[in-house]
């Protein structure tokens, strides 16, 4: 299978609009408009040539496809935040190390 040009964007959008059960409610709580929910679940069901969501006036039902999709971008989601808090505390140790011997070589000098 080629790999989508499927966006965090929009499985964002895609796991809030699953989790508001509505667009408007979708919209605020990614605070963009409904239509802006709506585009970025078409380009999501485009990209993955597949419907998600079955759309009536006053529901949003997943399809299986959507259920599917919703567990793994959950997934994504969590791995990719966890990848980026780690990334982050390693950094942090990073320049904590390199100040270290710097500190050290100043108090040197200074003696």
């Amino acid at each position: 299978m080629r790999l989508k040009n499927v966006t965090l964007v929009q499985l964002r959008t895609f796991l809030s609009l699953v989790r508001n059960e509505s667009f408007t409610k979708a919209g605020q709580d990614l605070a963009v408009s409904p239509a802006t929910v709506t585009s970025q679940i078409k380009q999501l069901e485009d990209a993955l040539e597949t419907r998600l969501l079955f759309r009536t006036t006053r529901s949003v039902k997943l399809t299986d496809a959507g259920a599917v999709l919703a567990r793994q971008a959950t997934k994504i989601l969590h791995l990719i935040e966890a990848t980026l808090d780690f990334l982050d505390h390693f950094q942090r140790h990073v320049r904590m190390a390199c100040a270290i011997p710097r500190t050290a070589k100043v108090i040197h000098h200074d003696l």
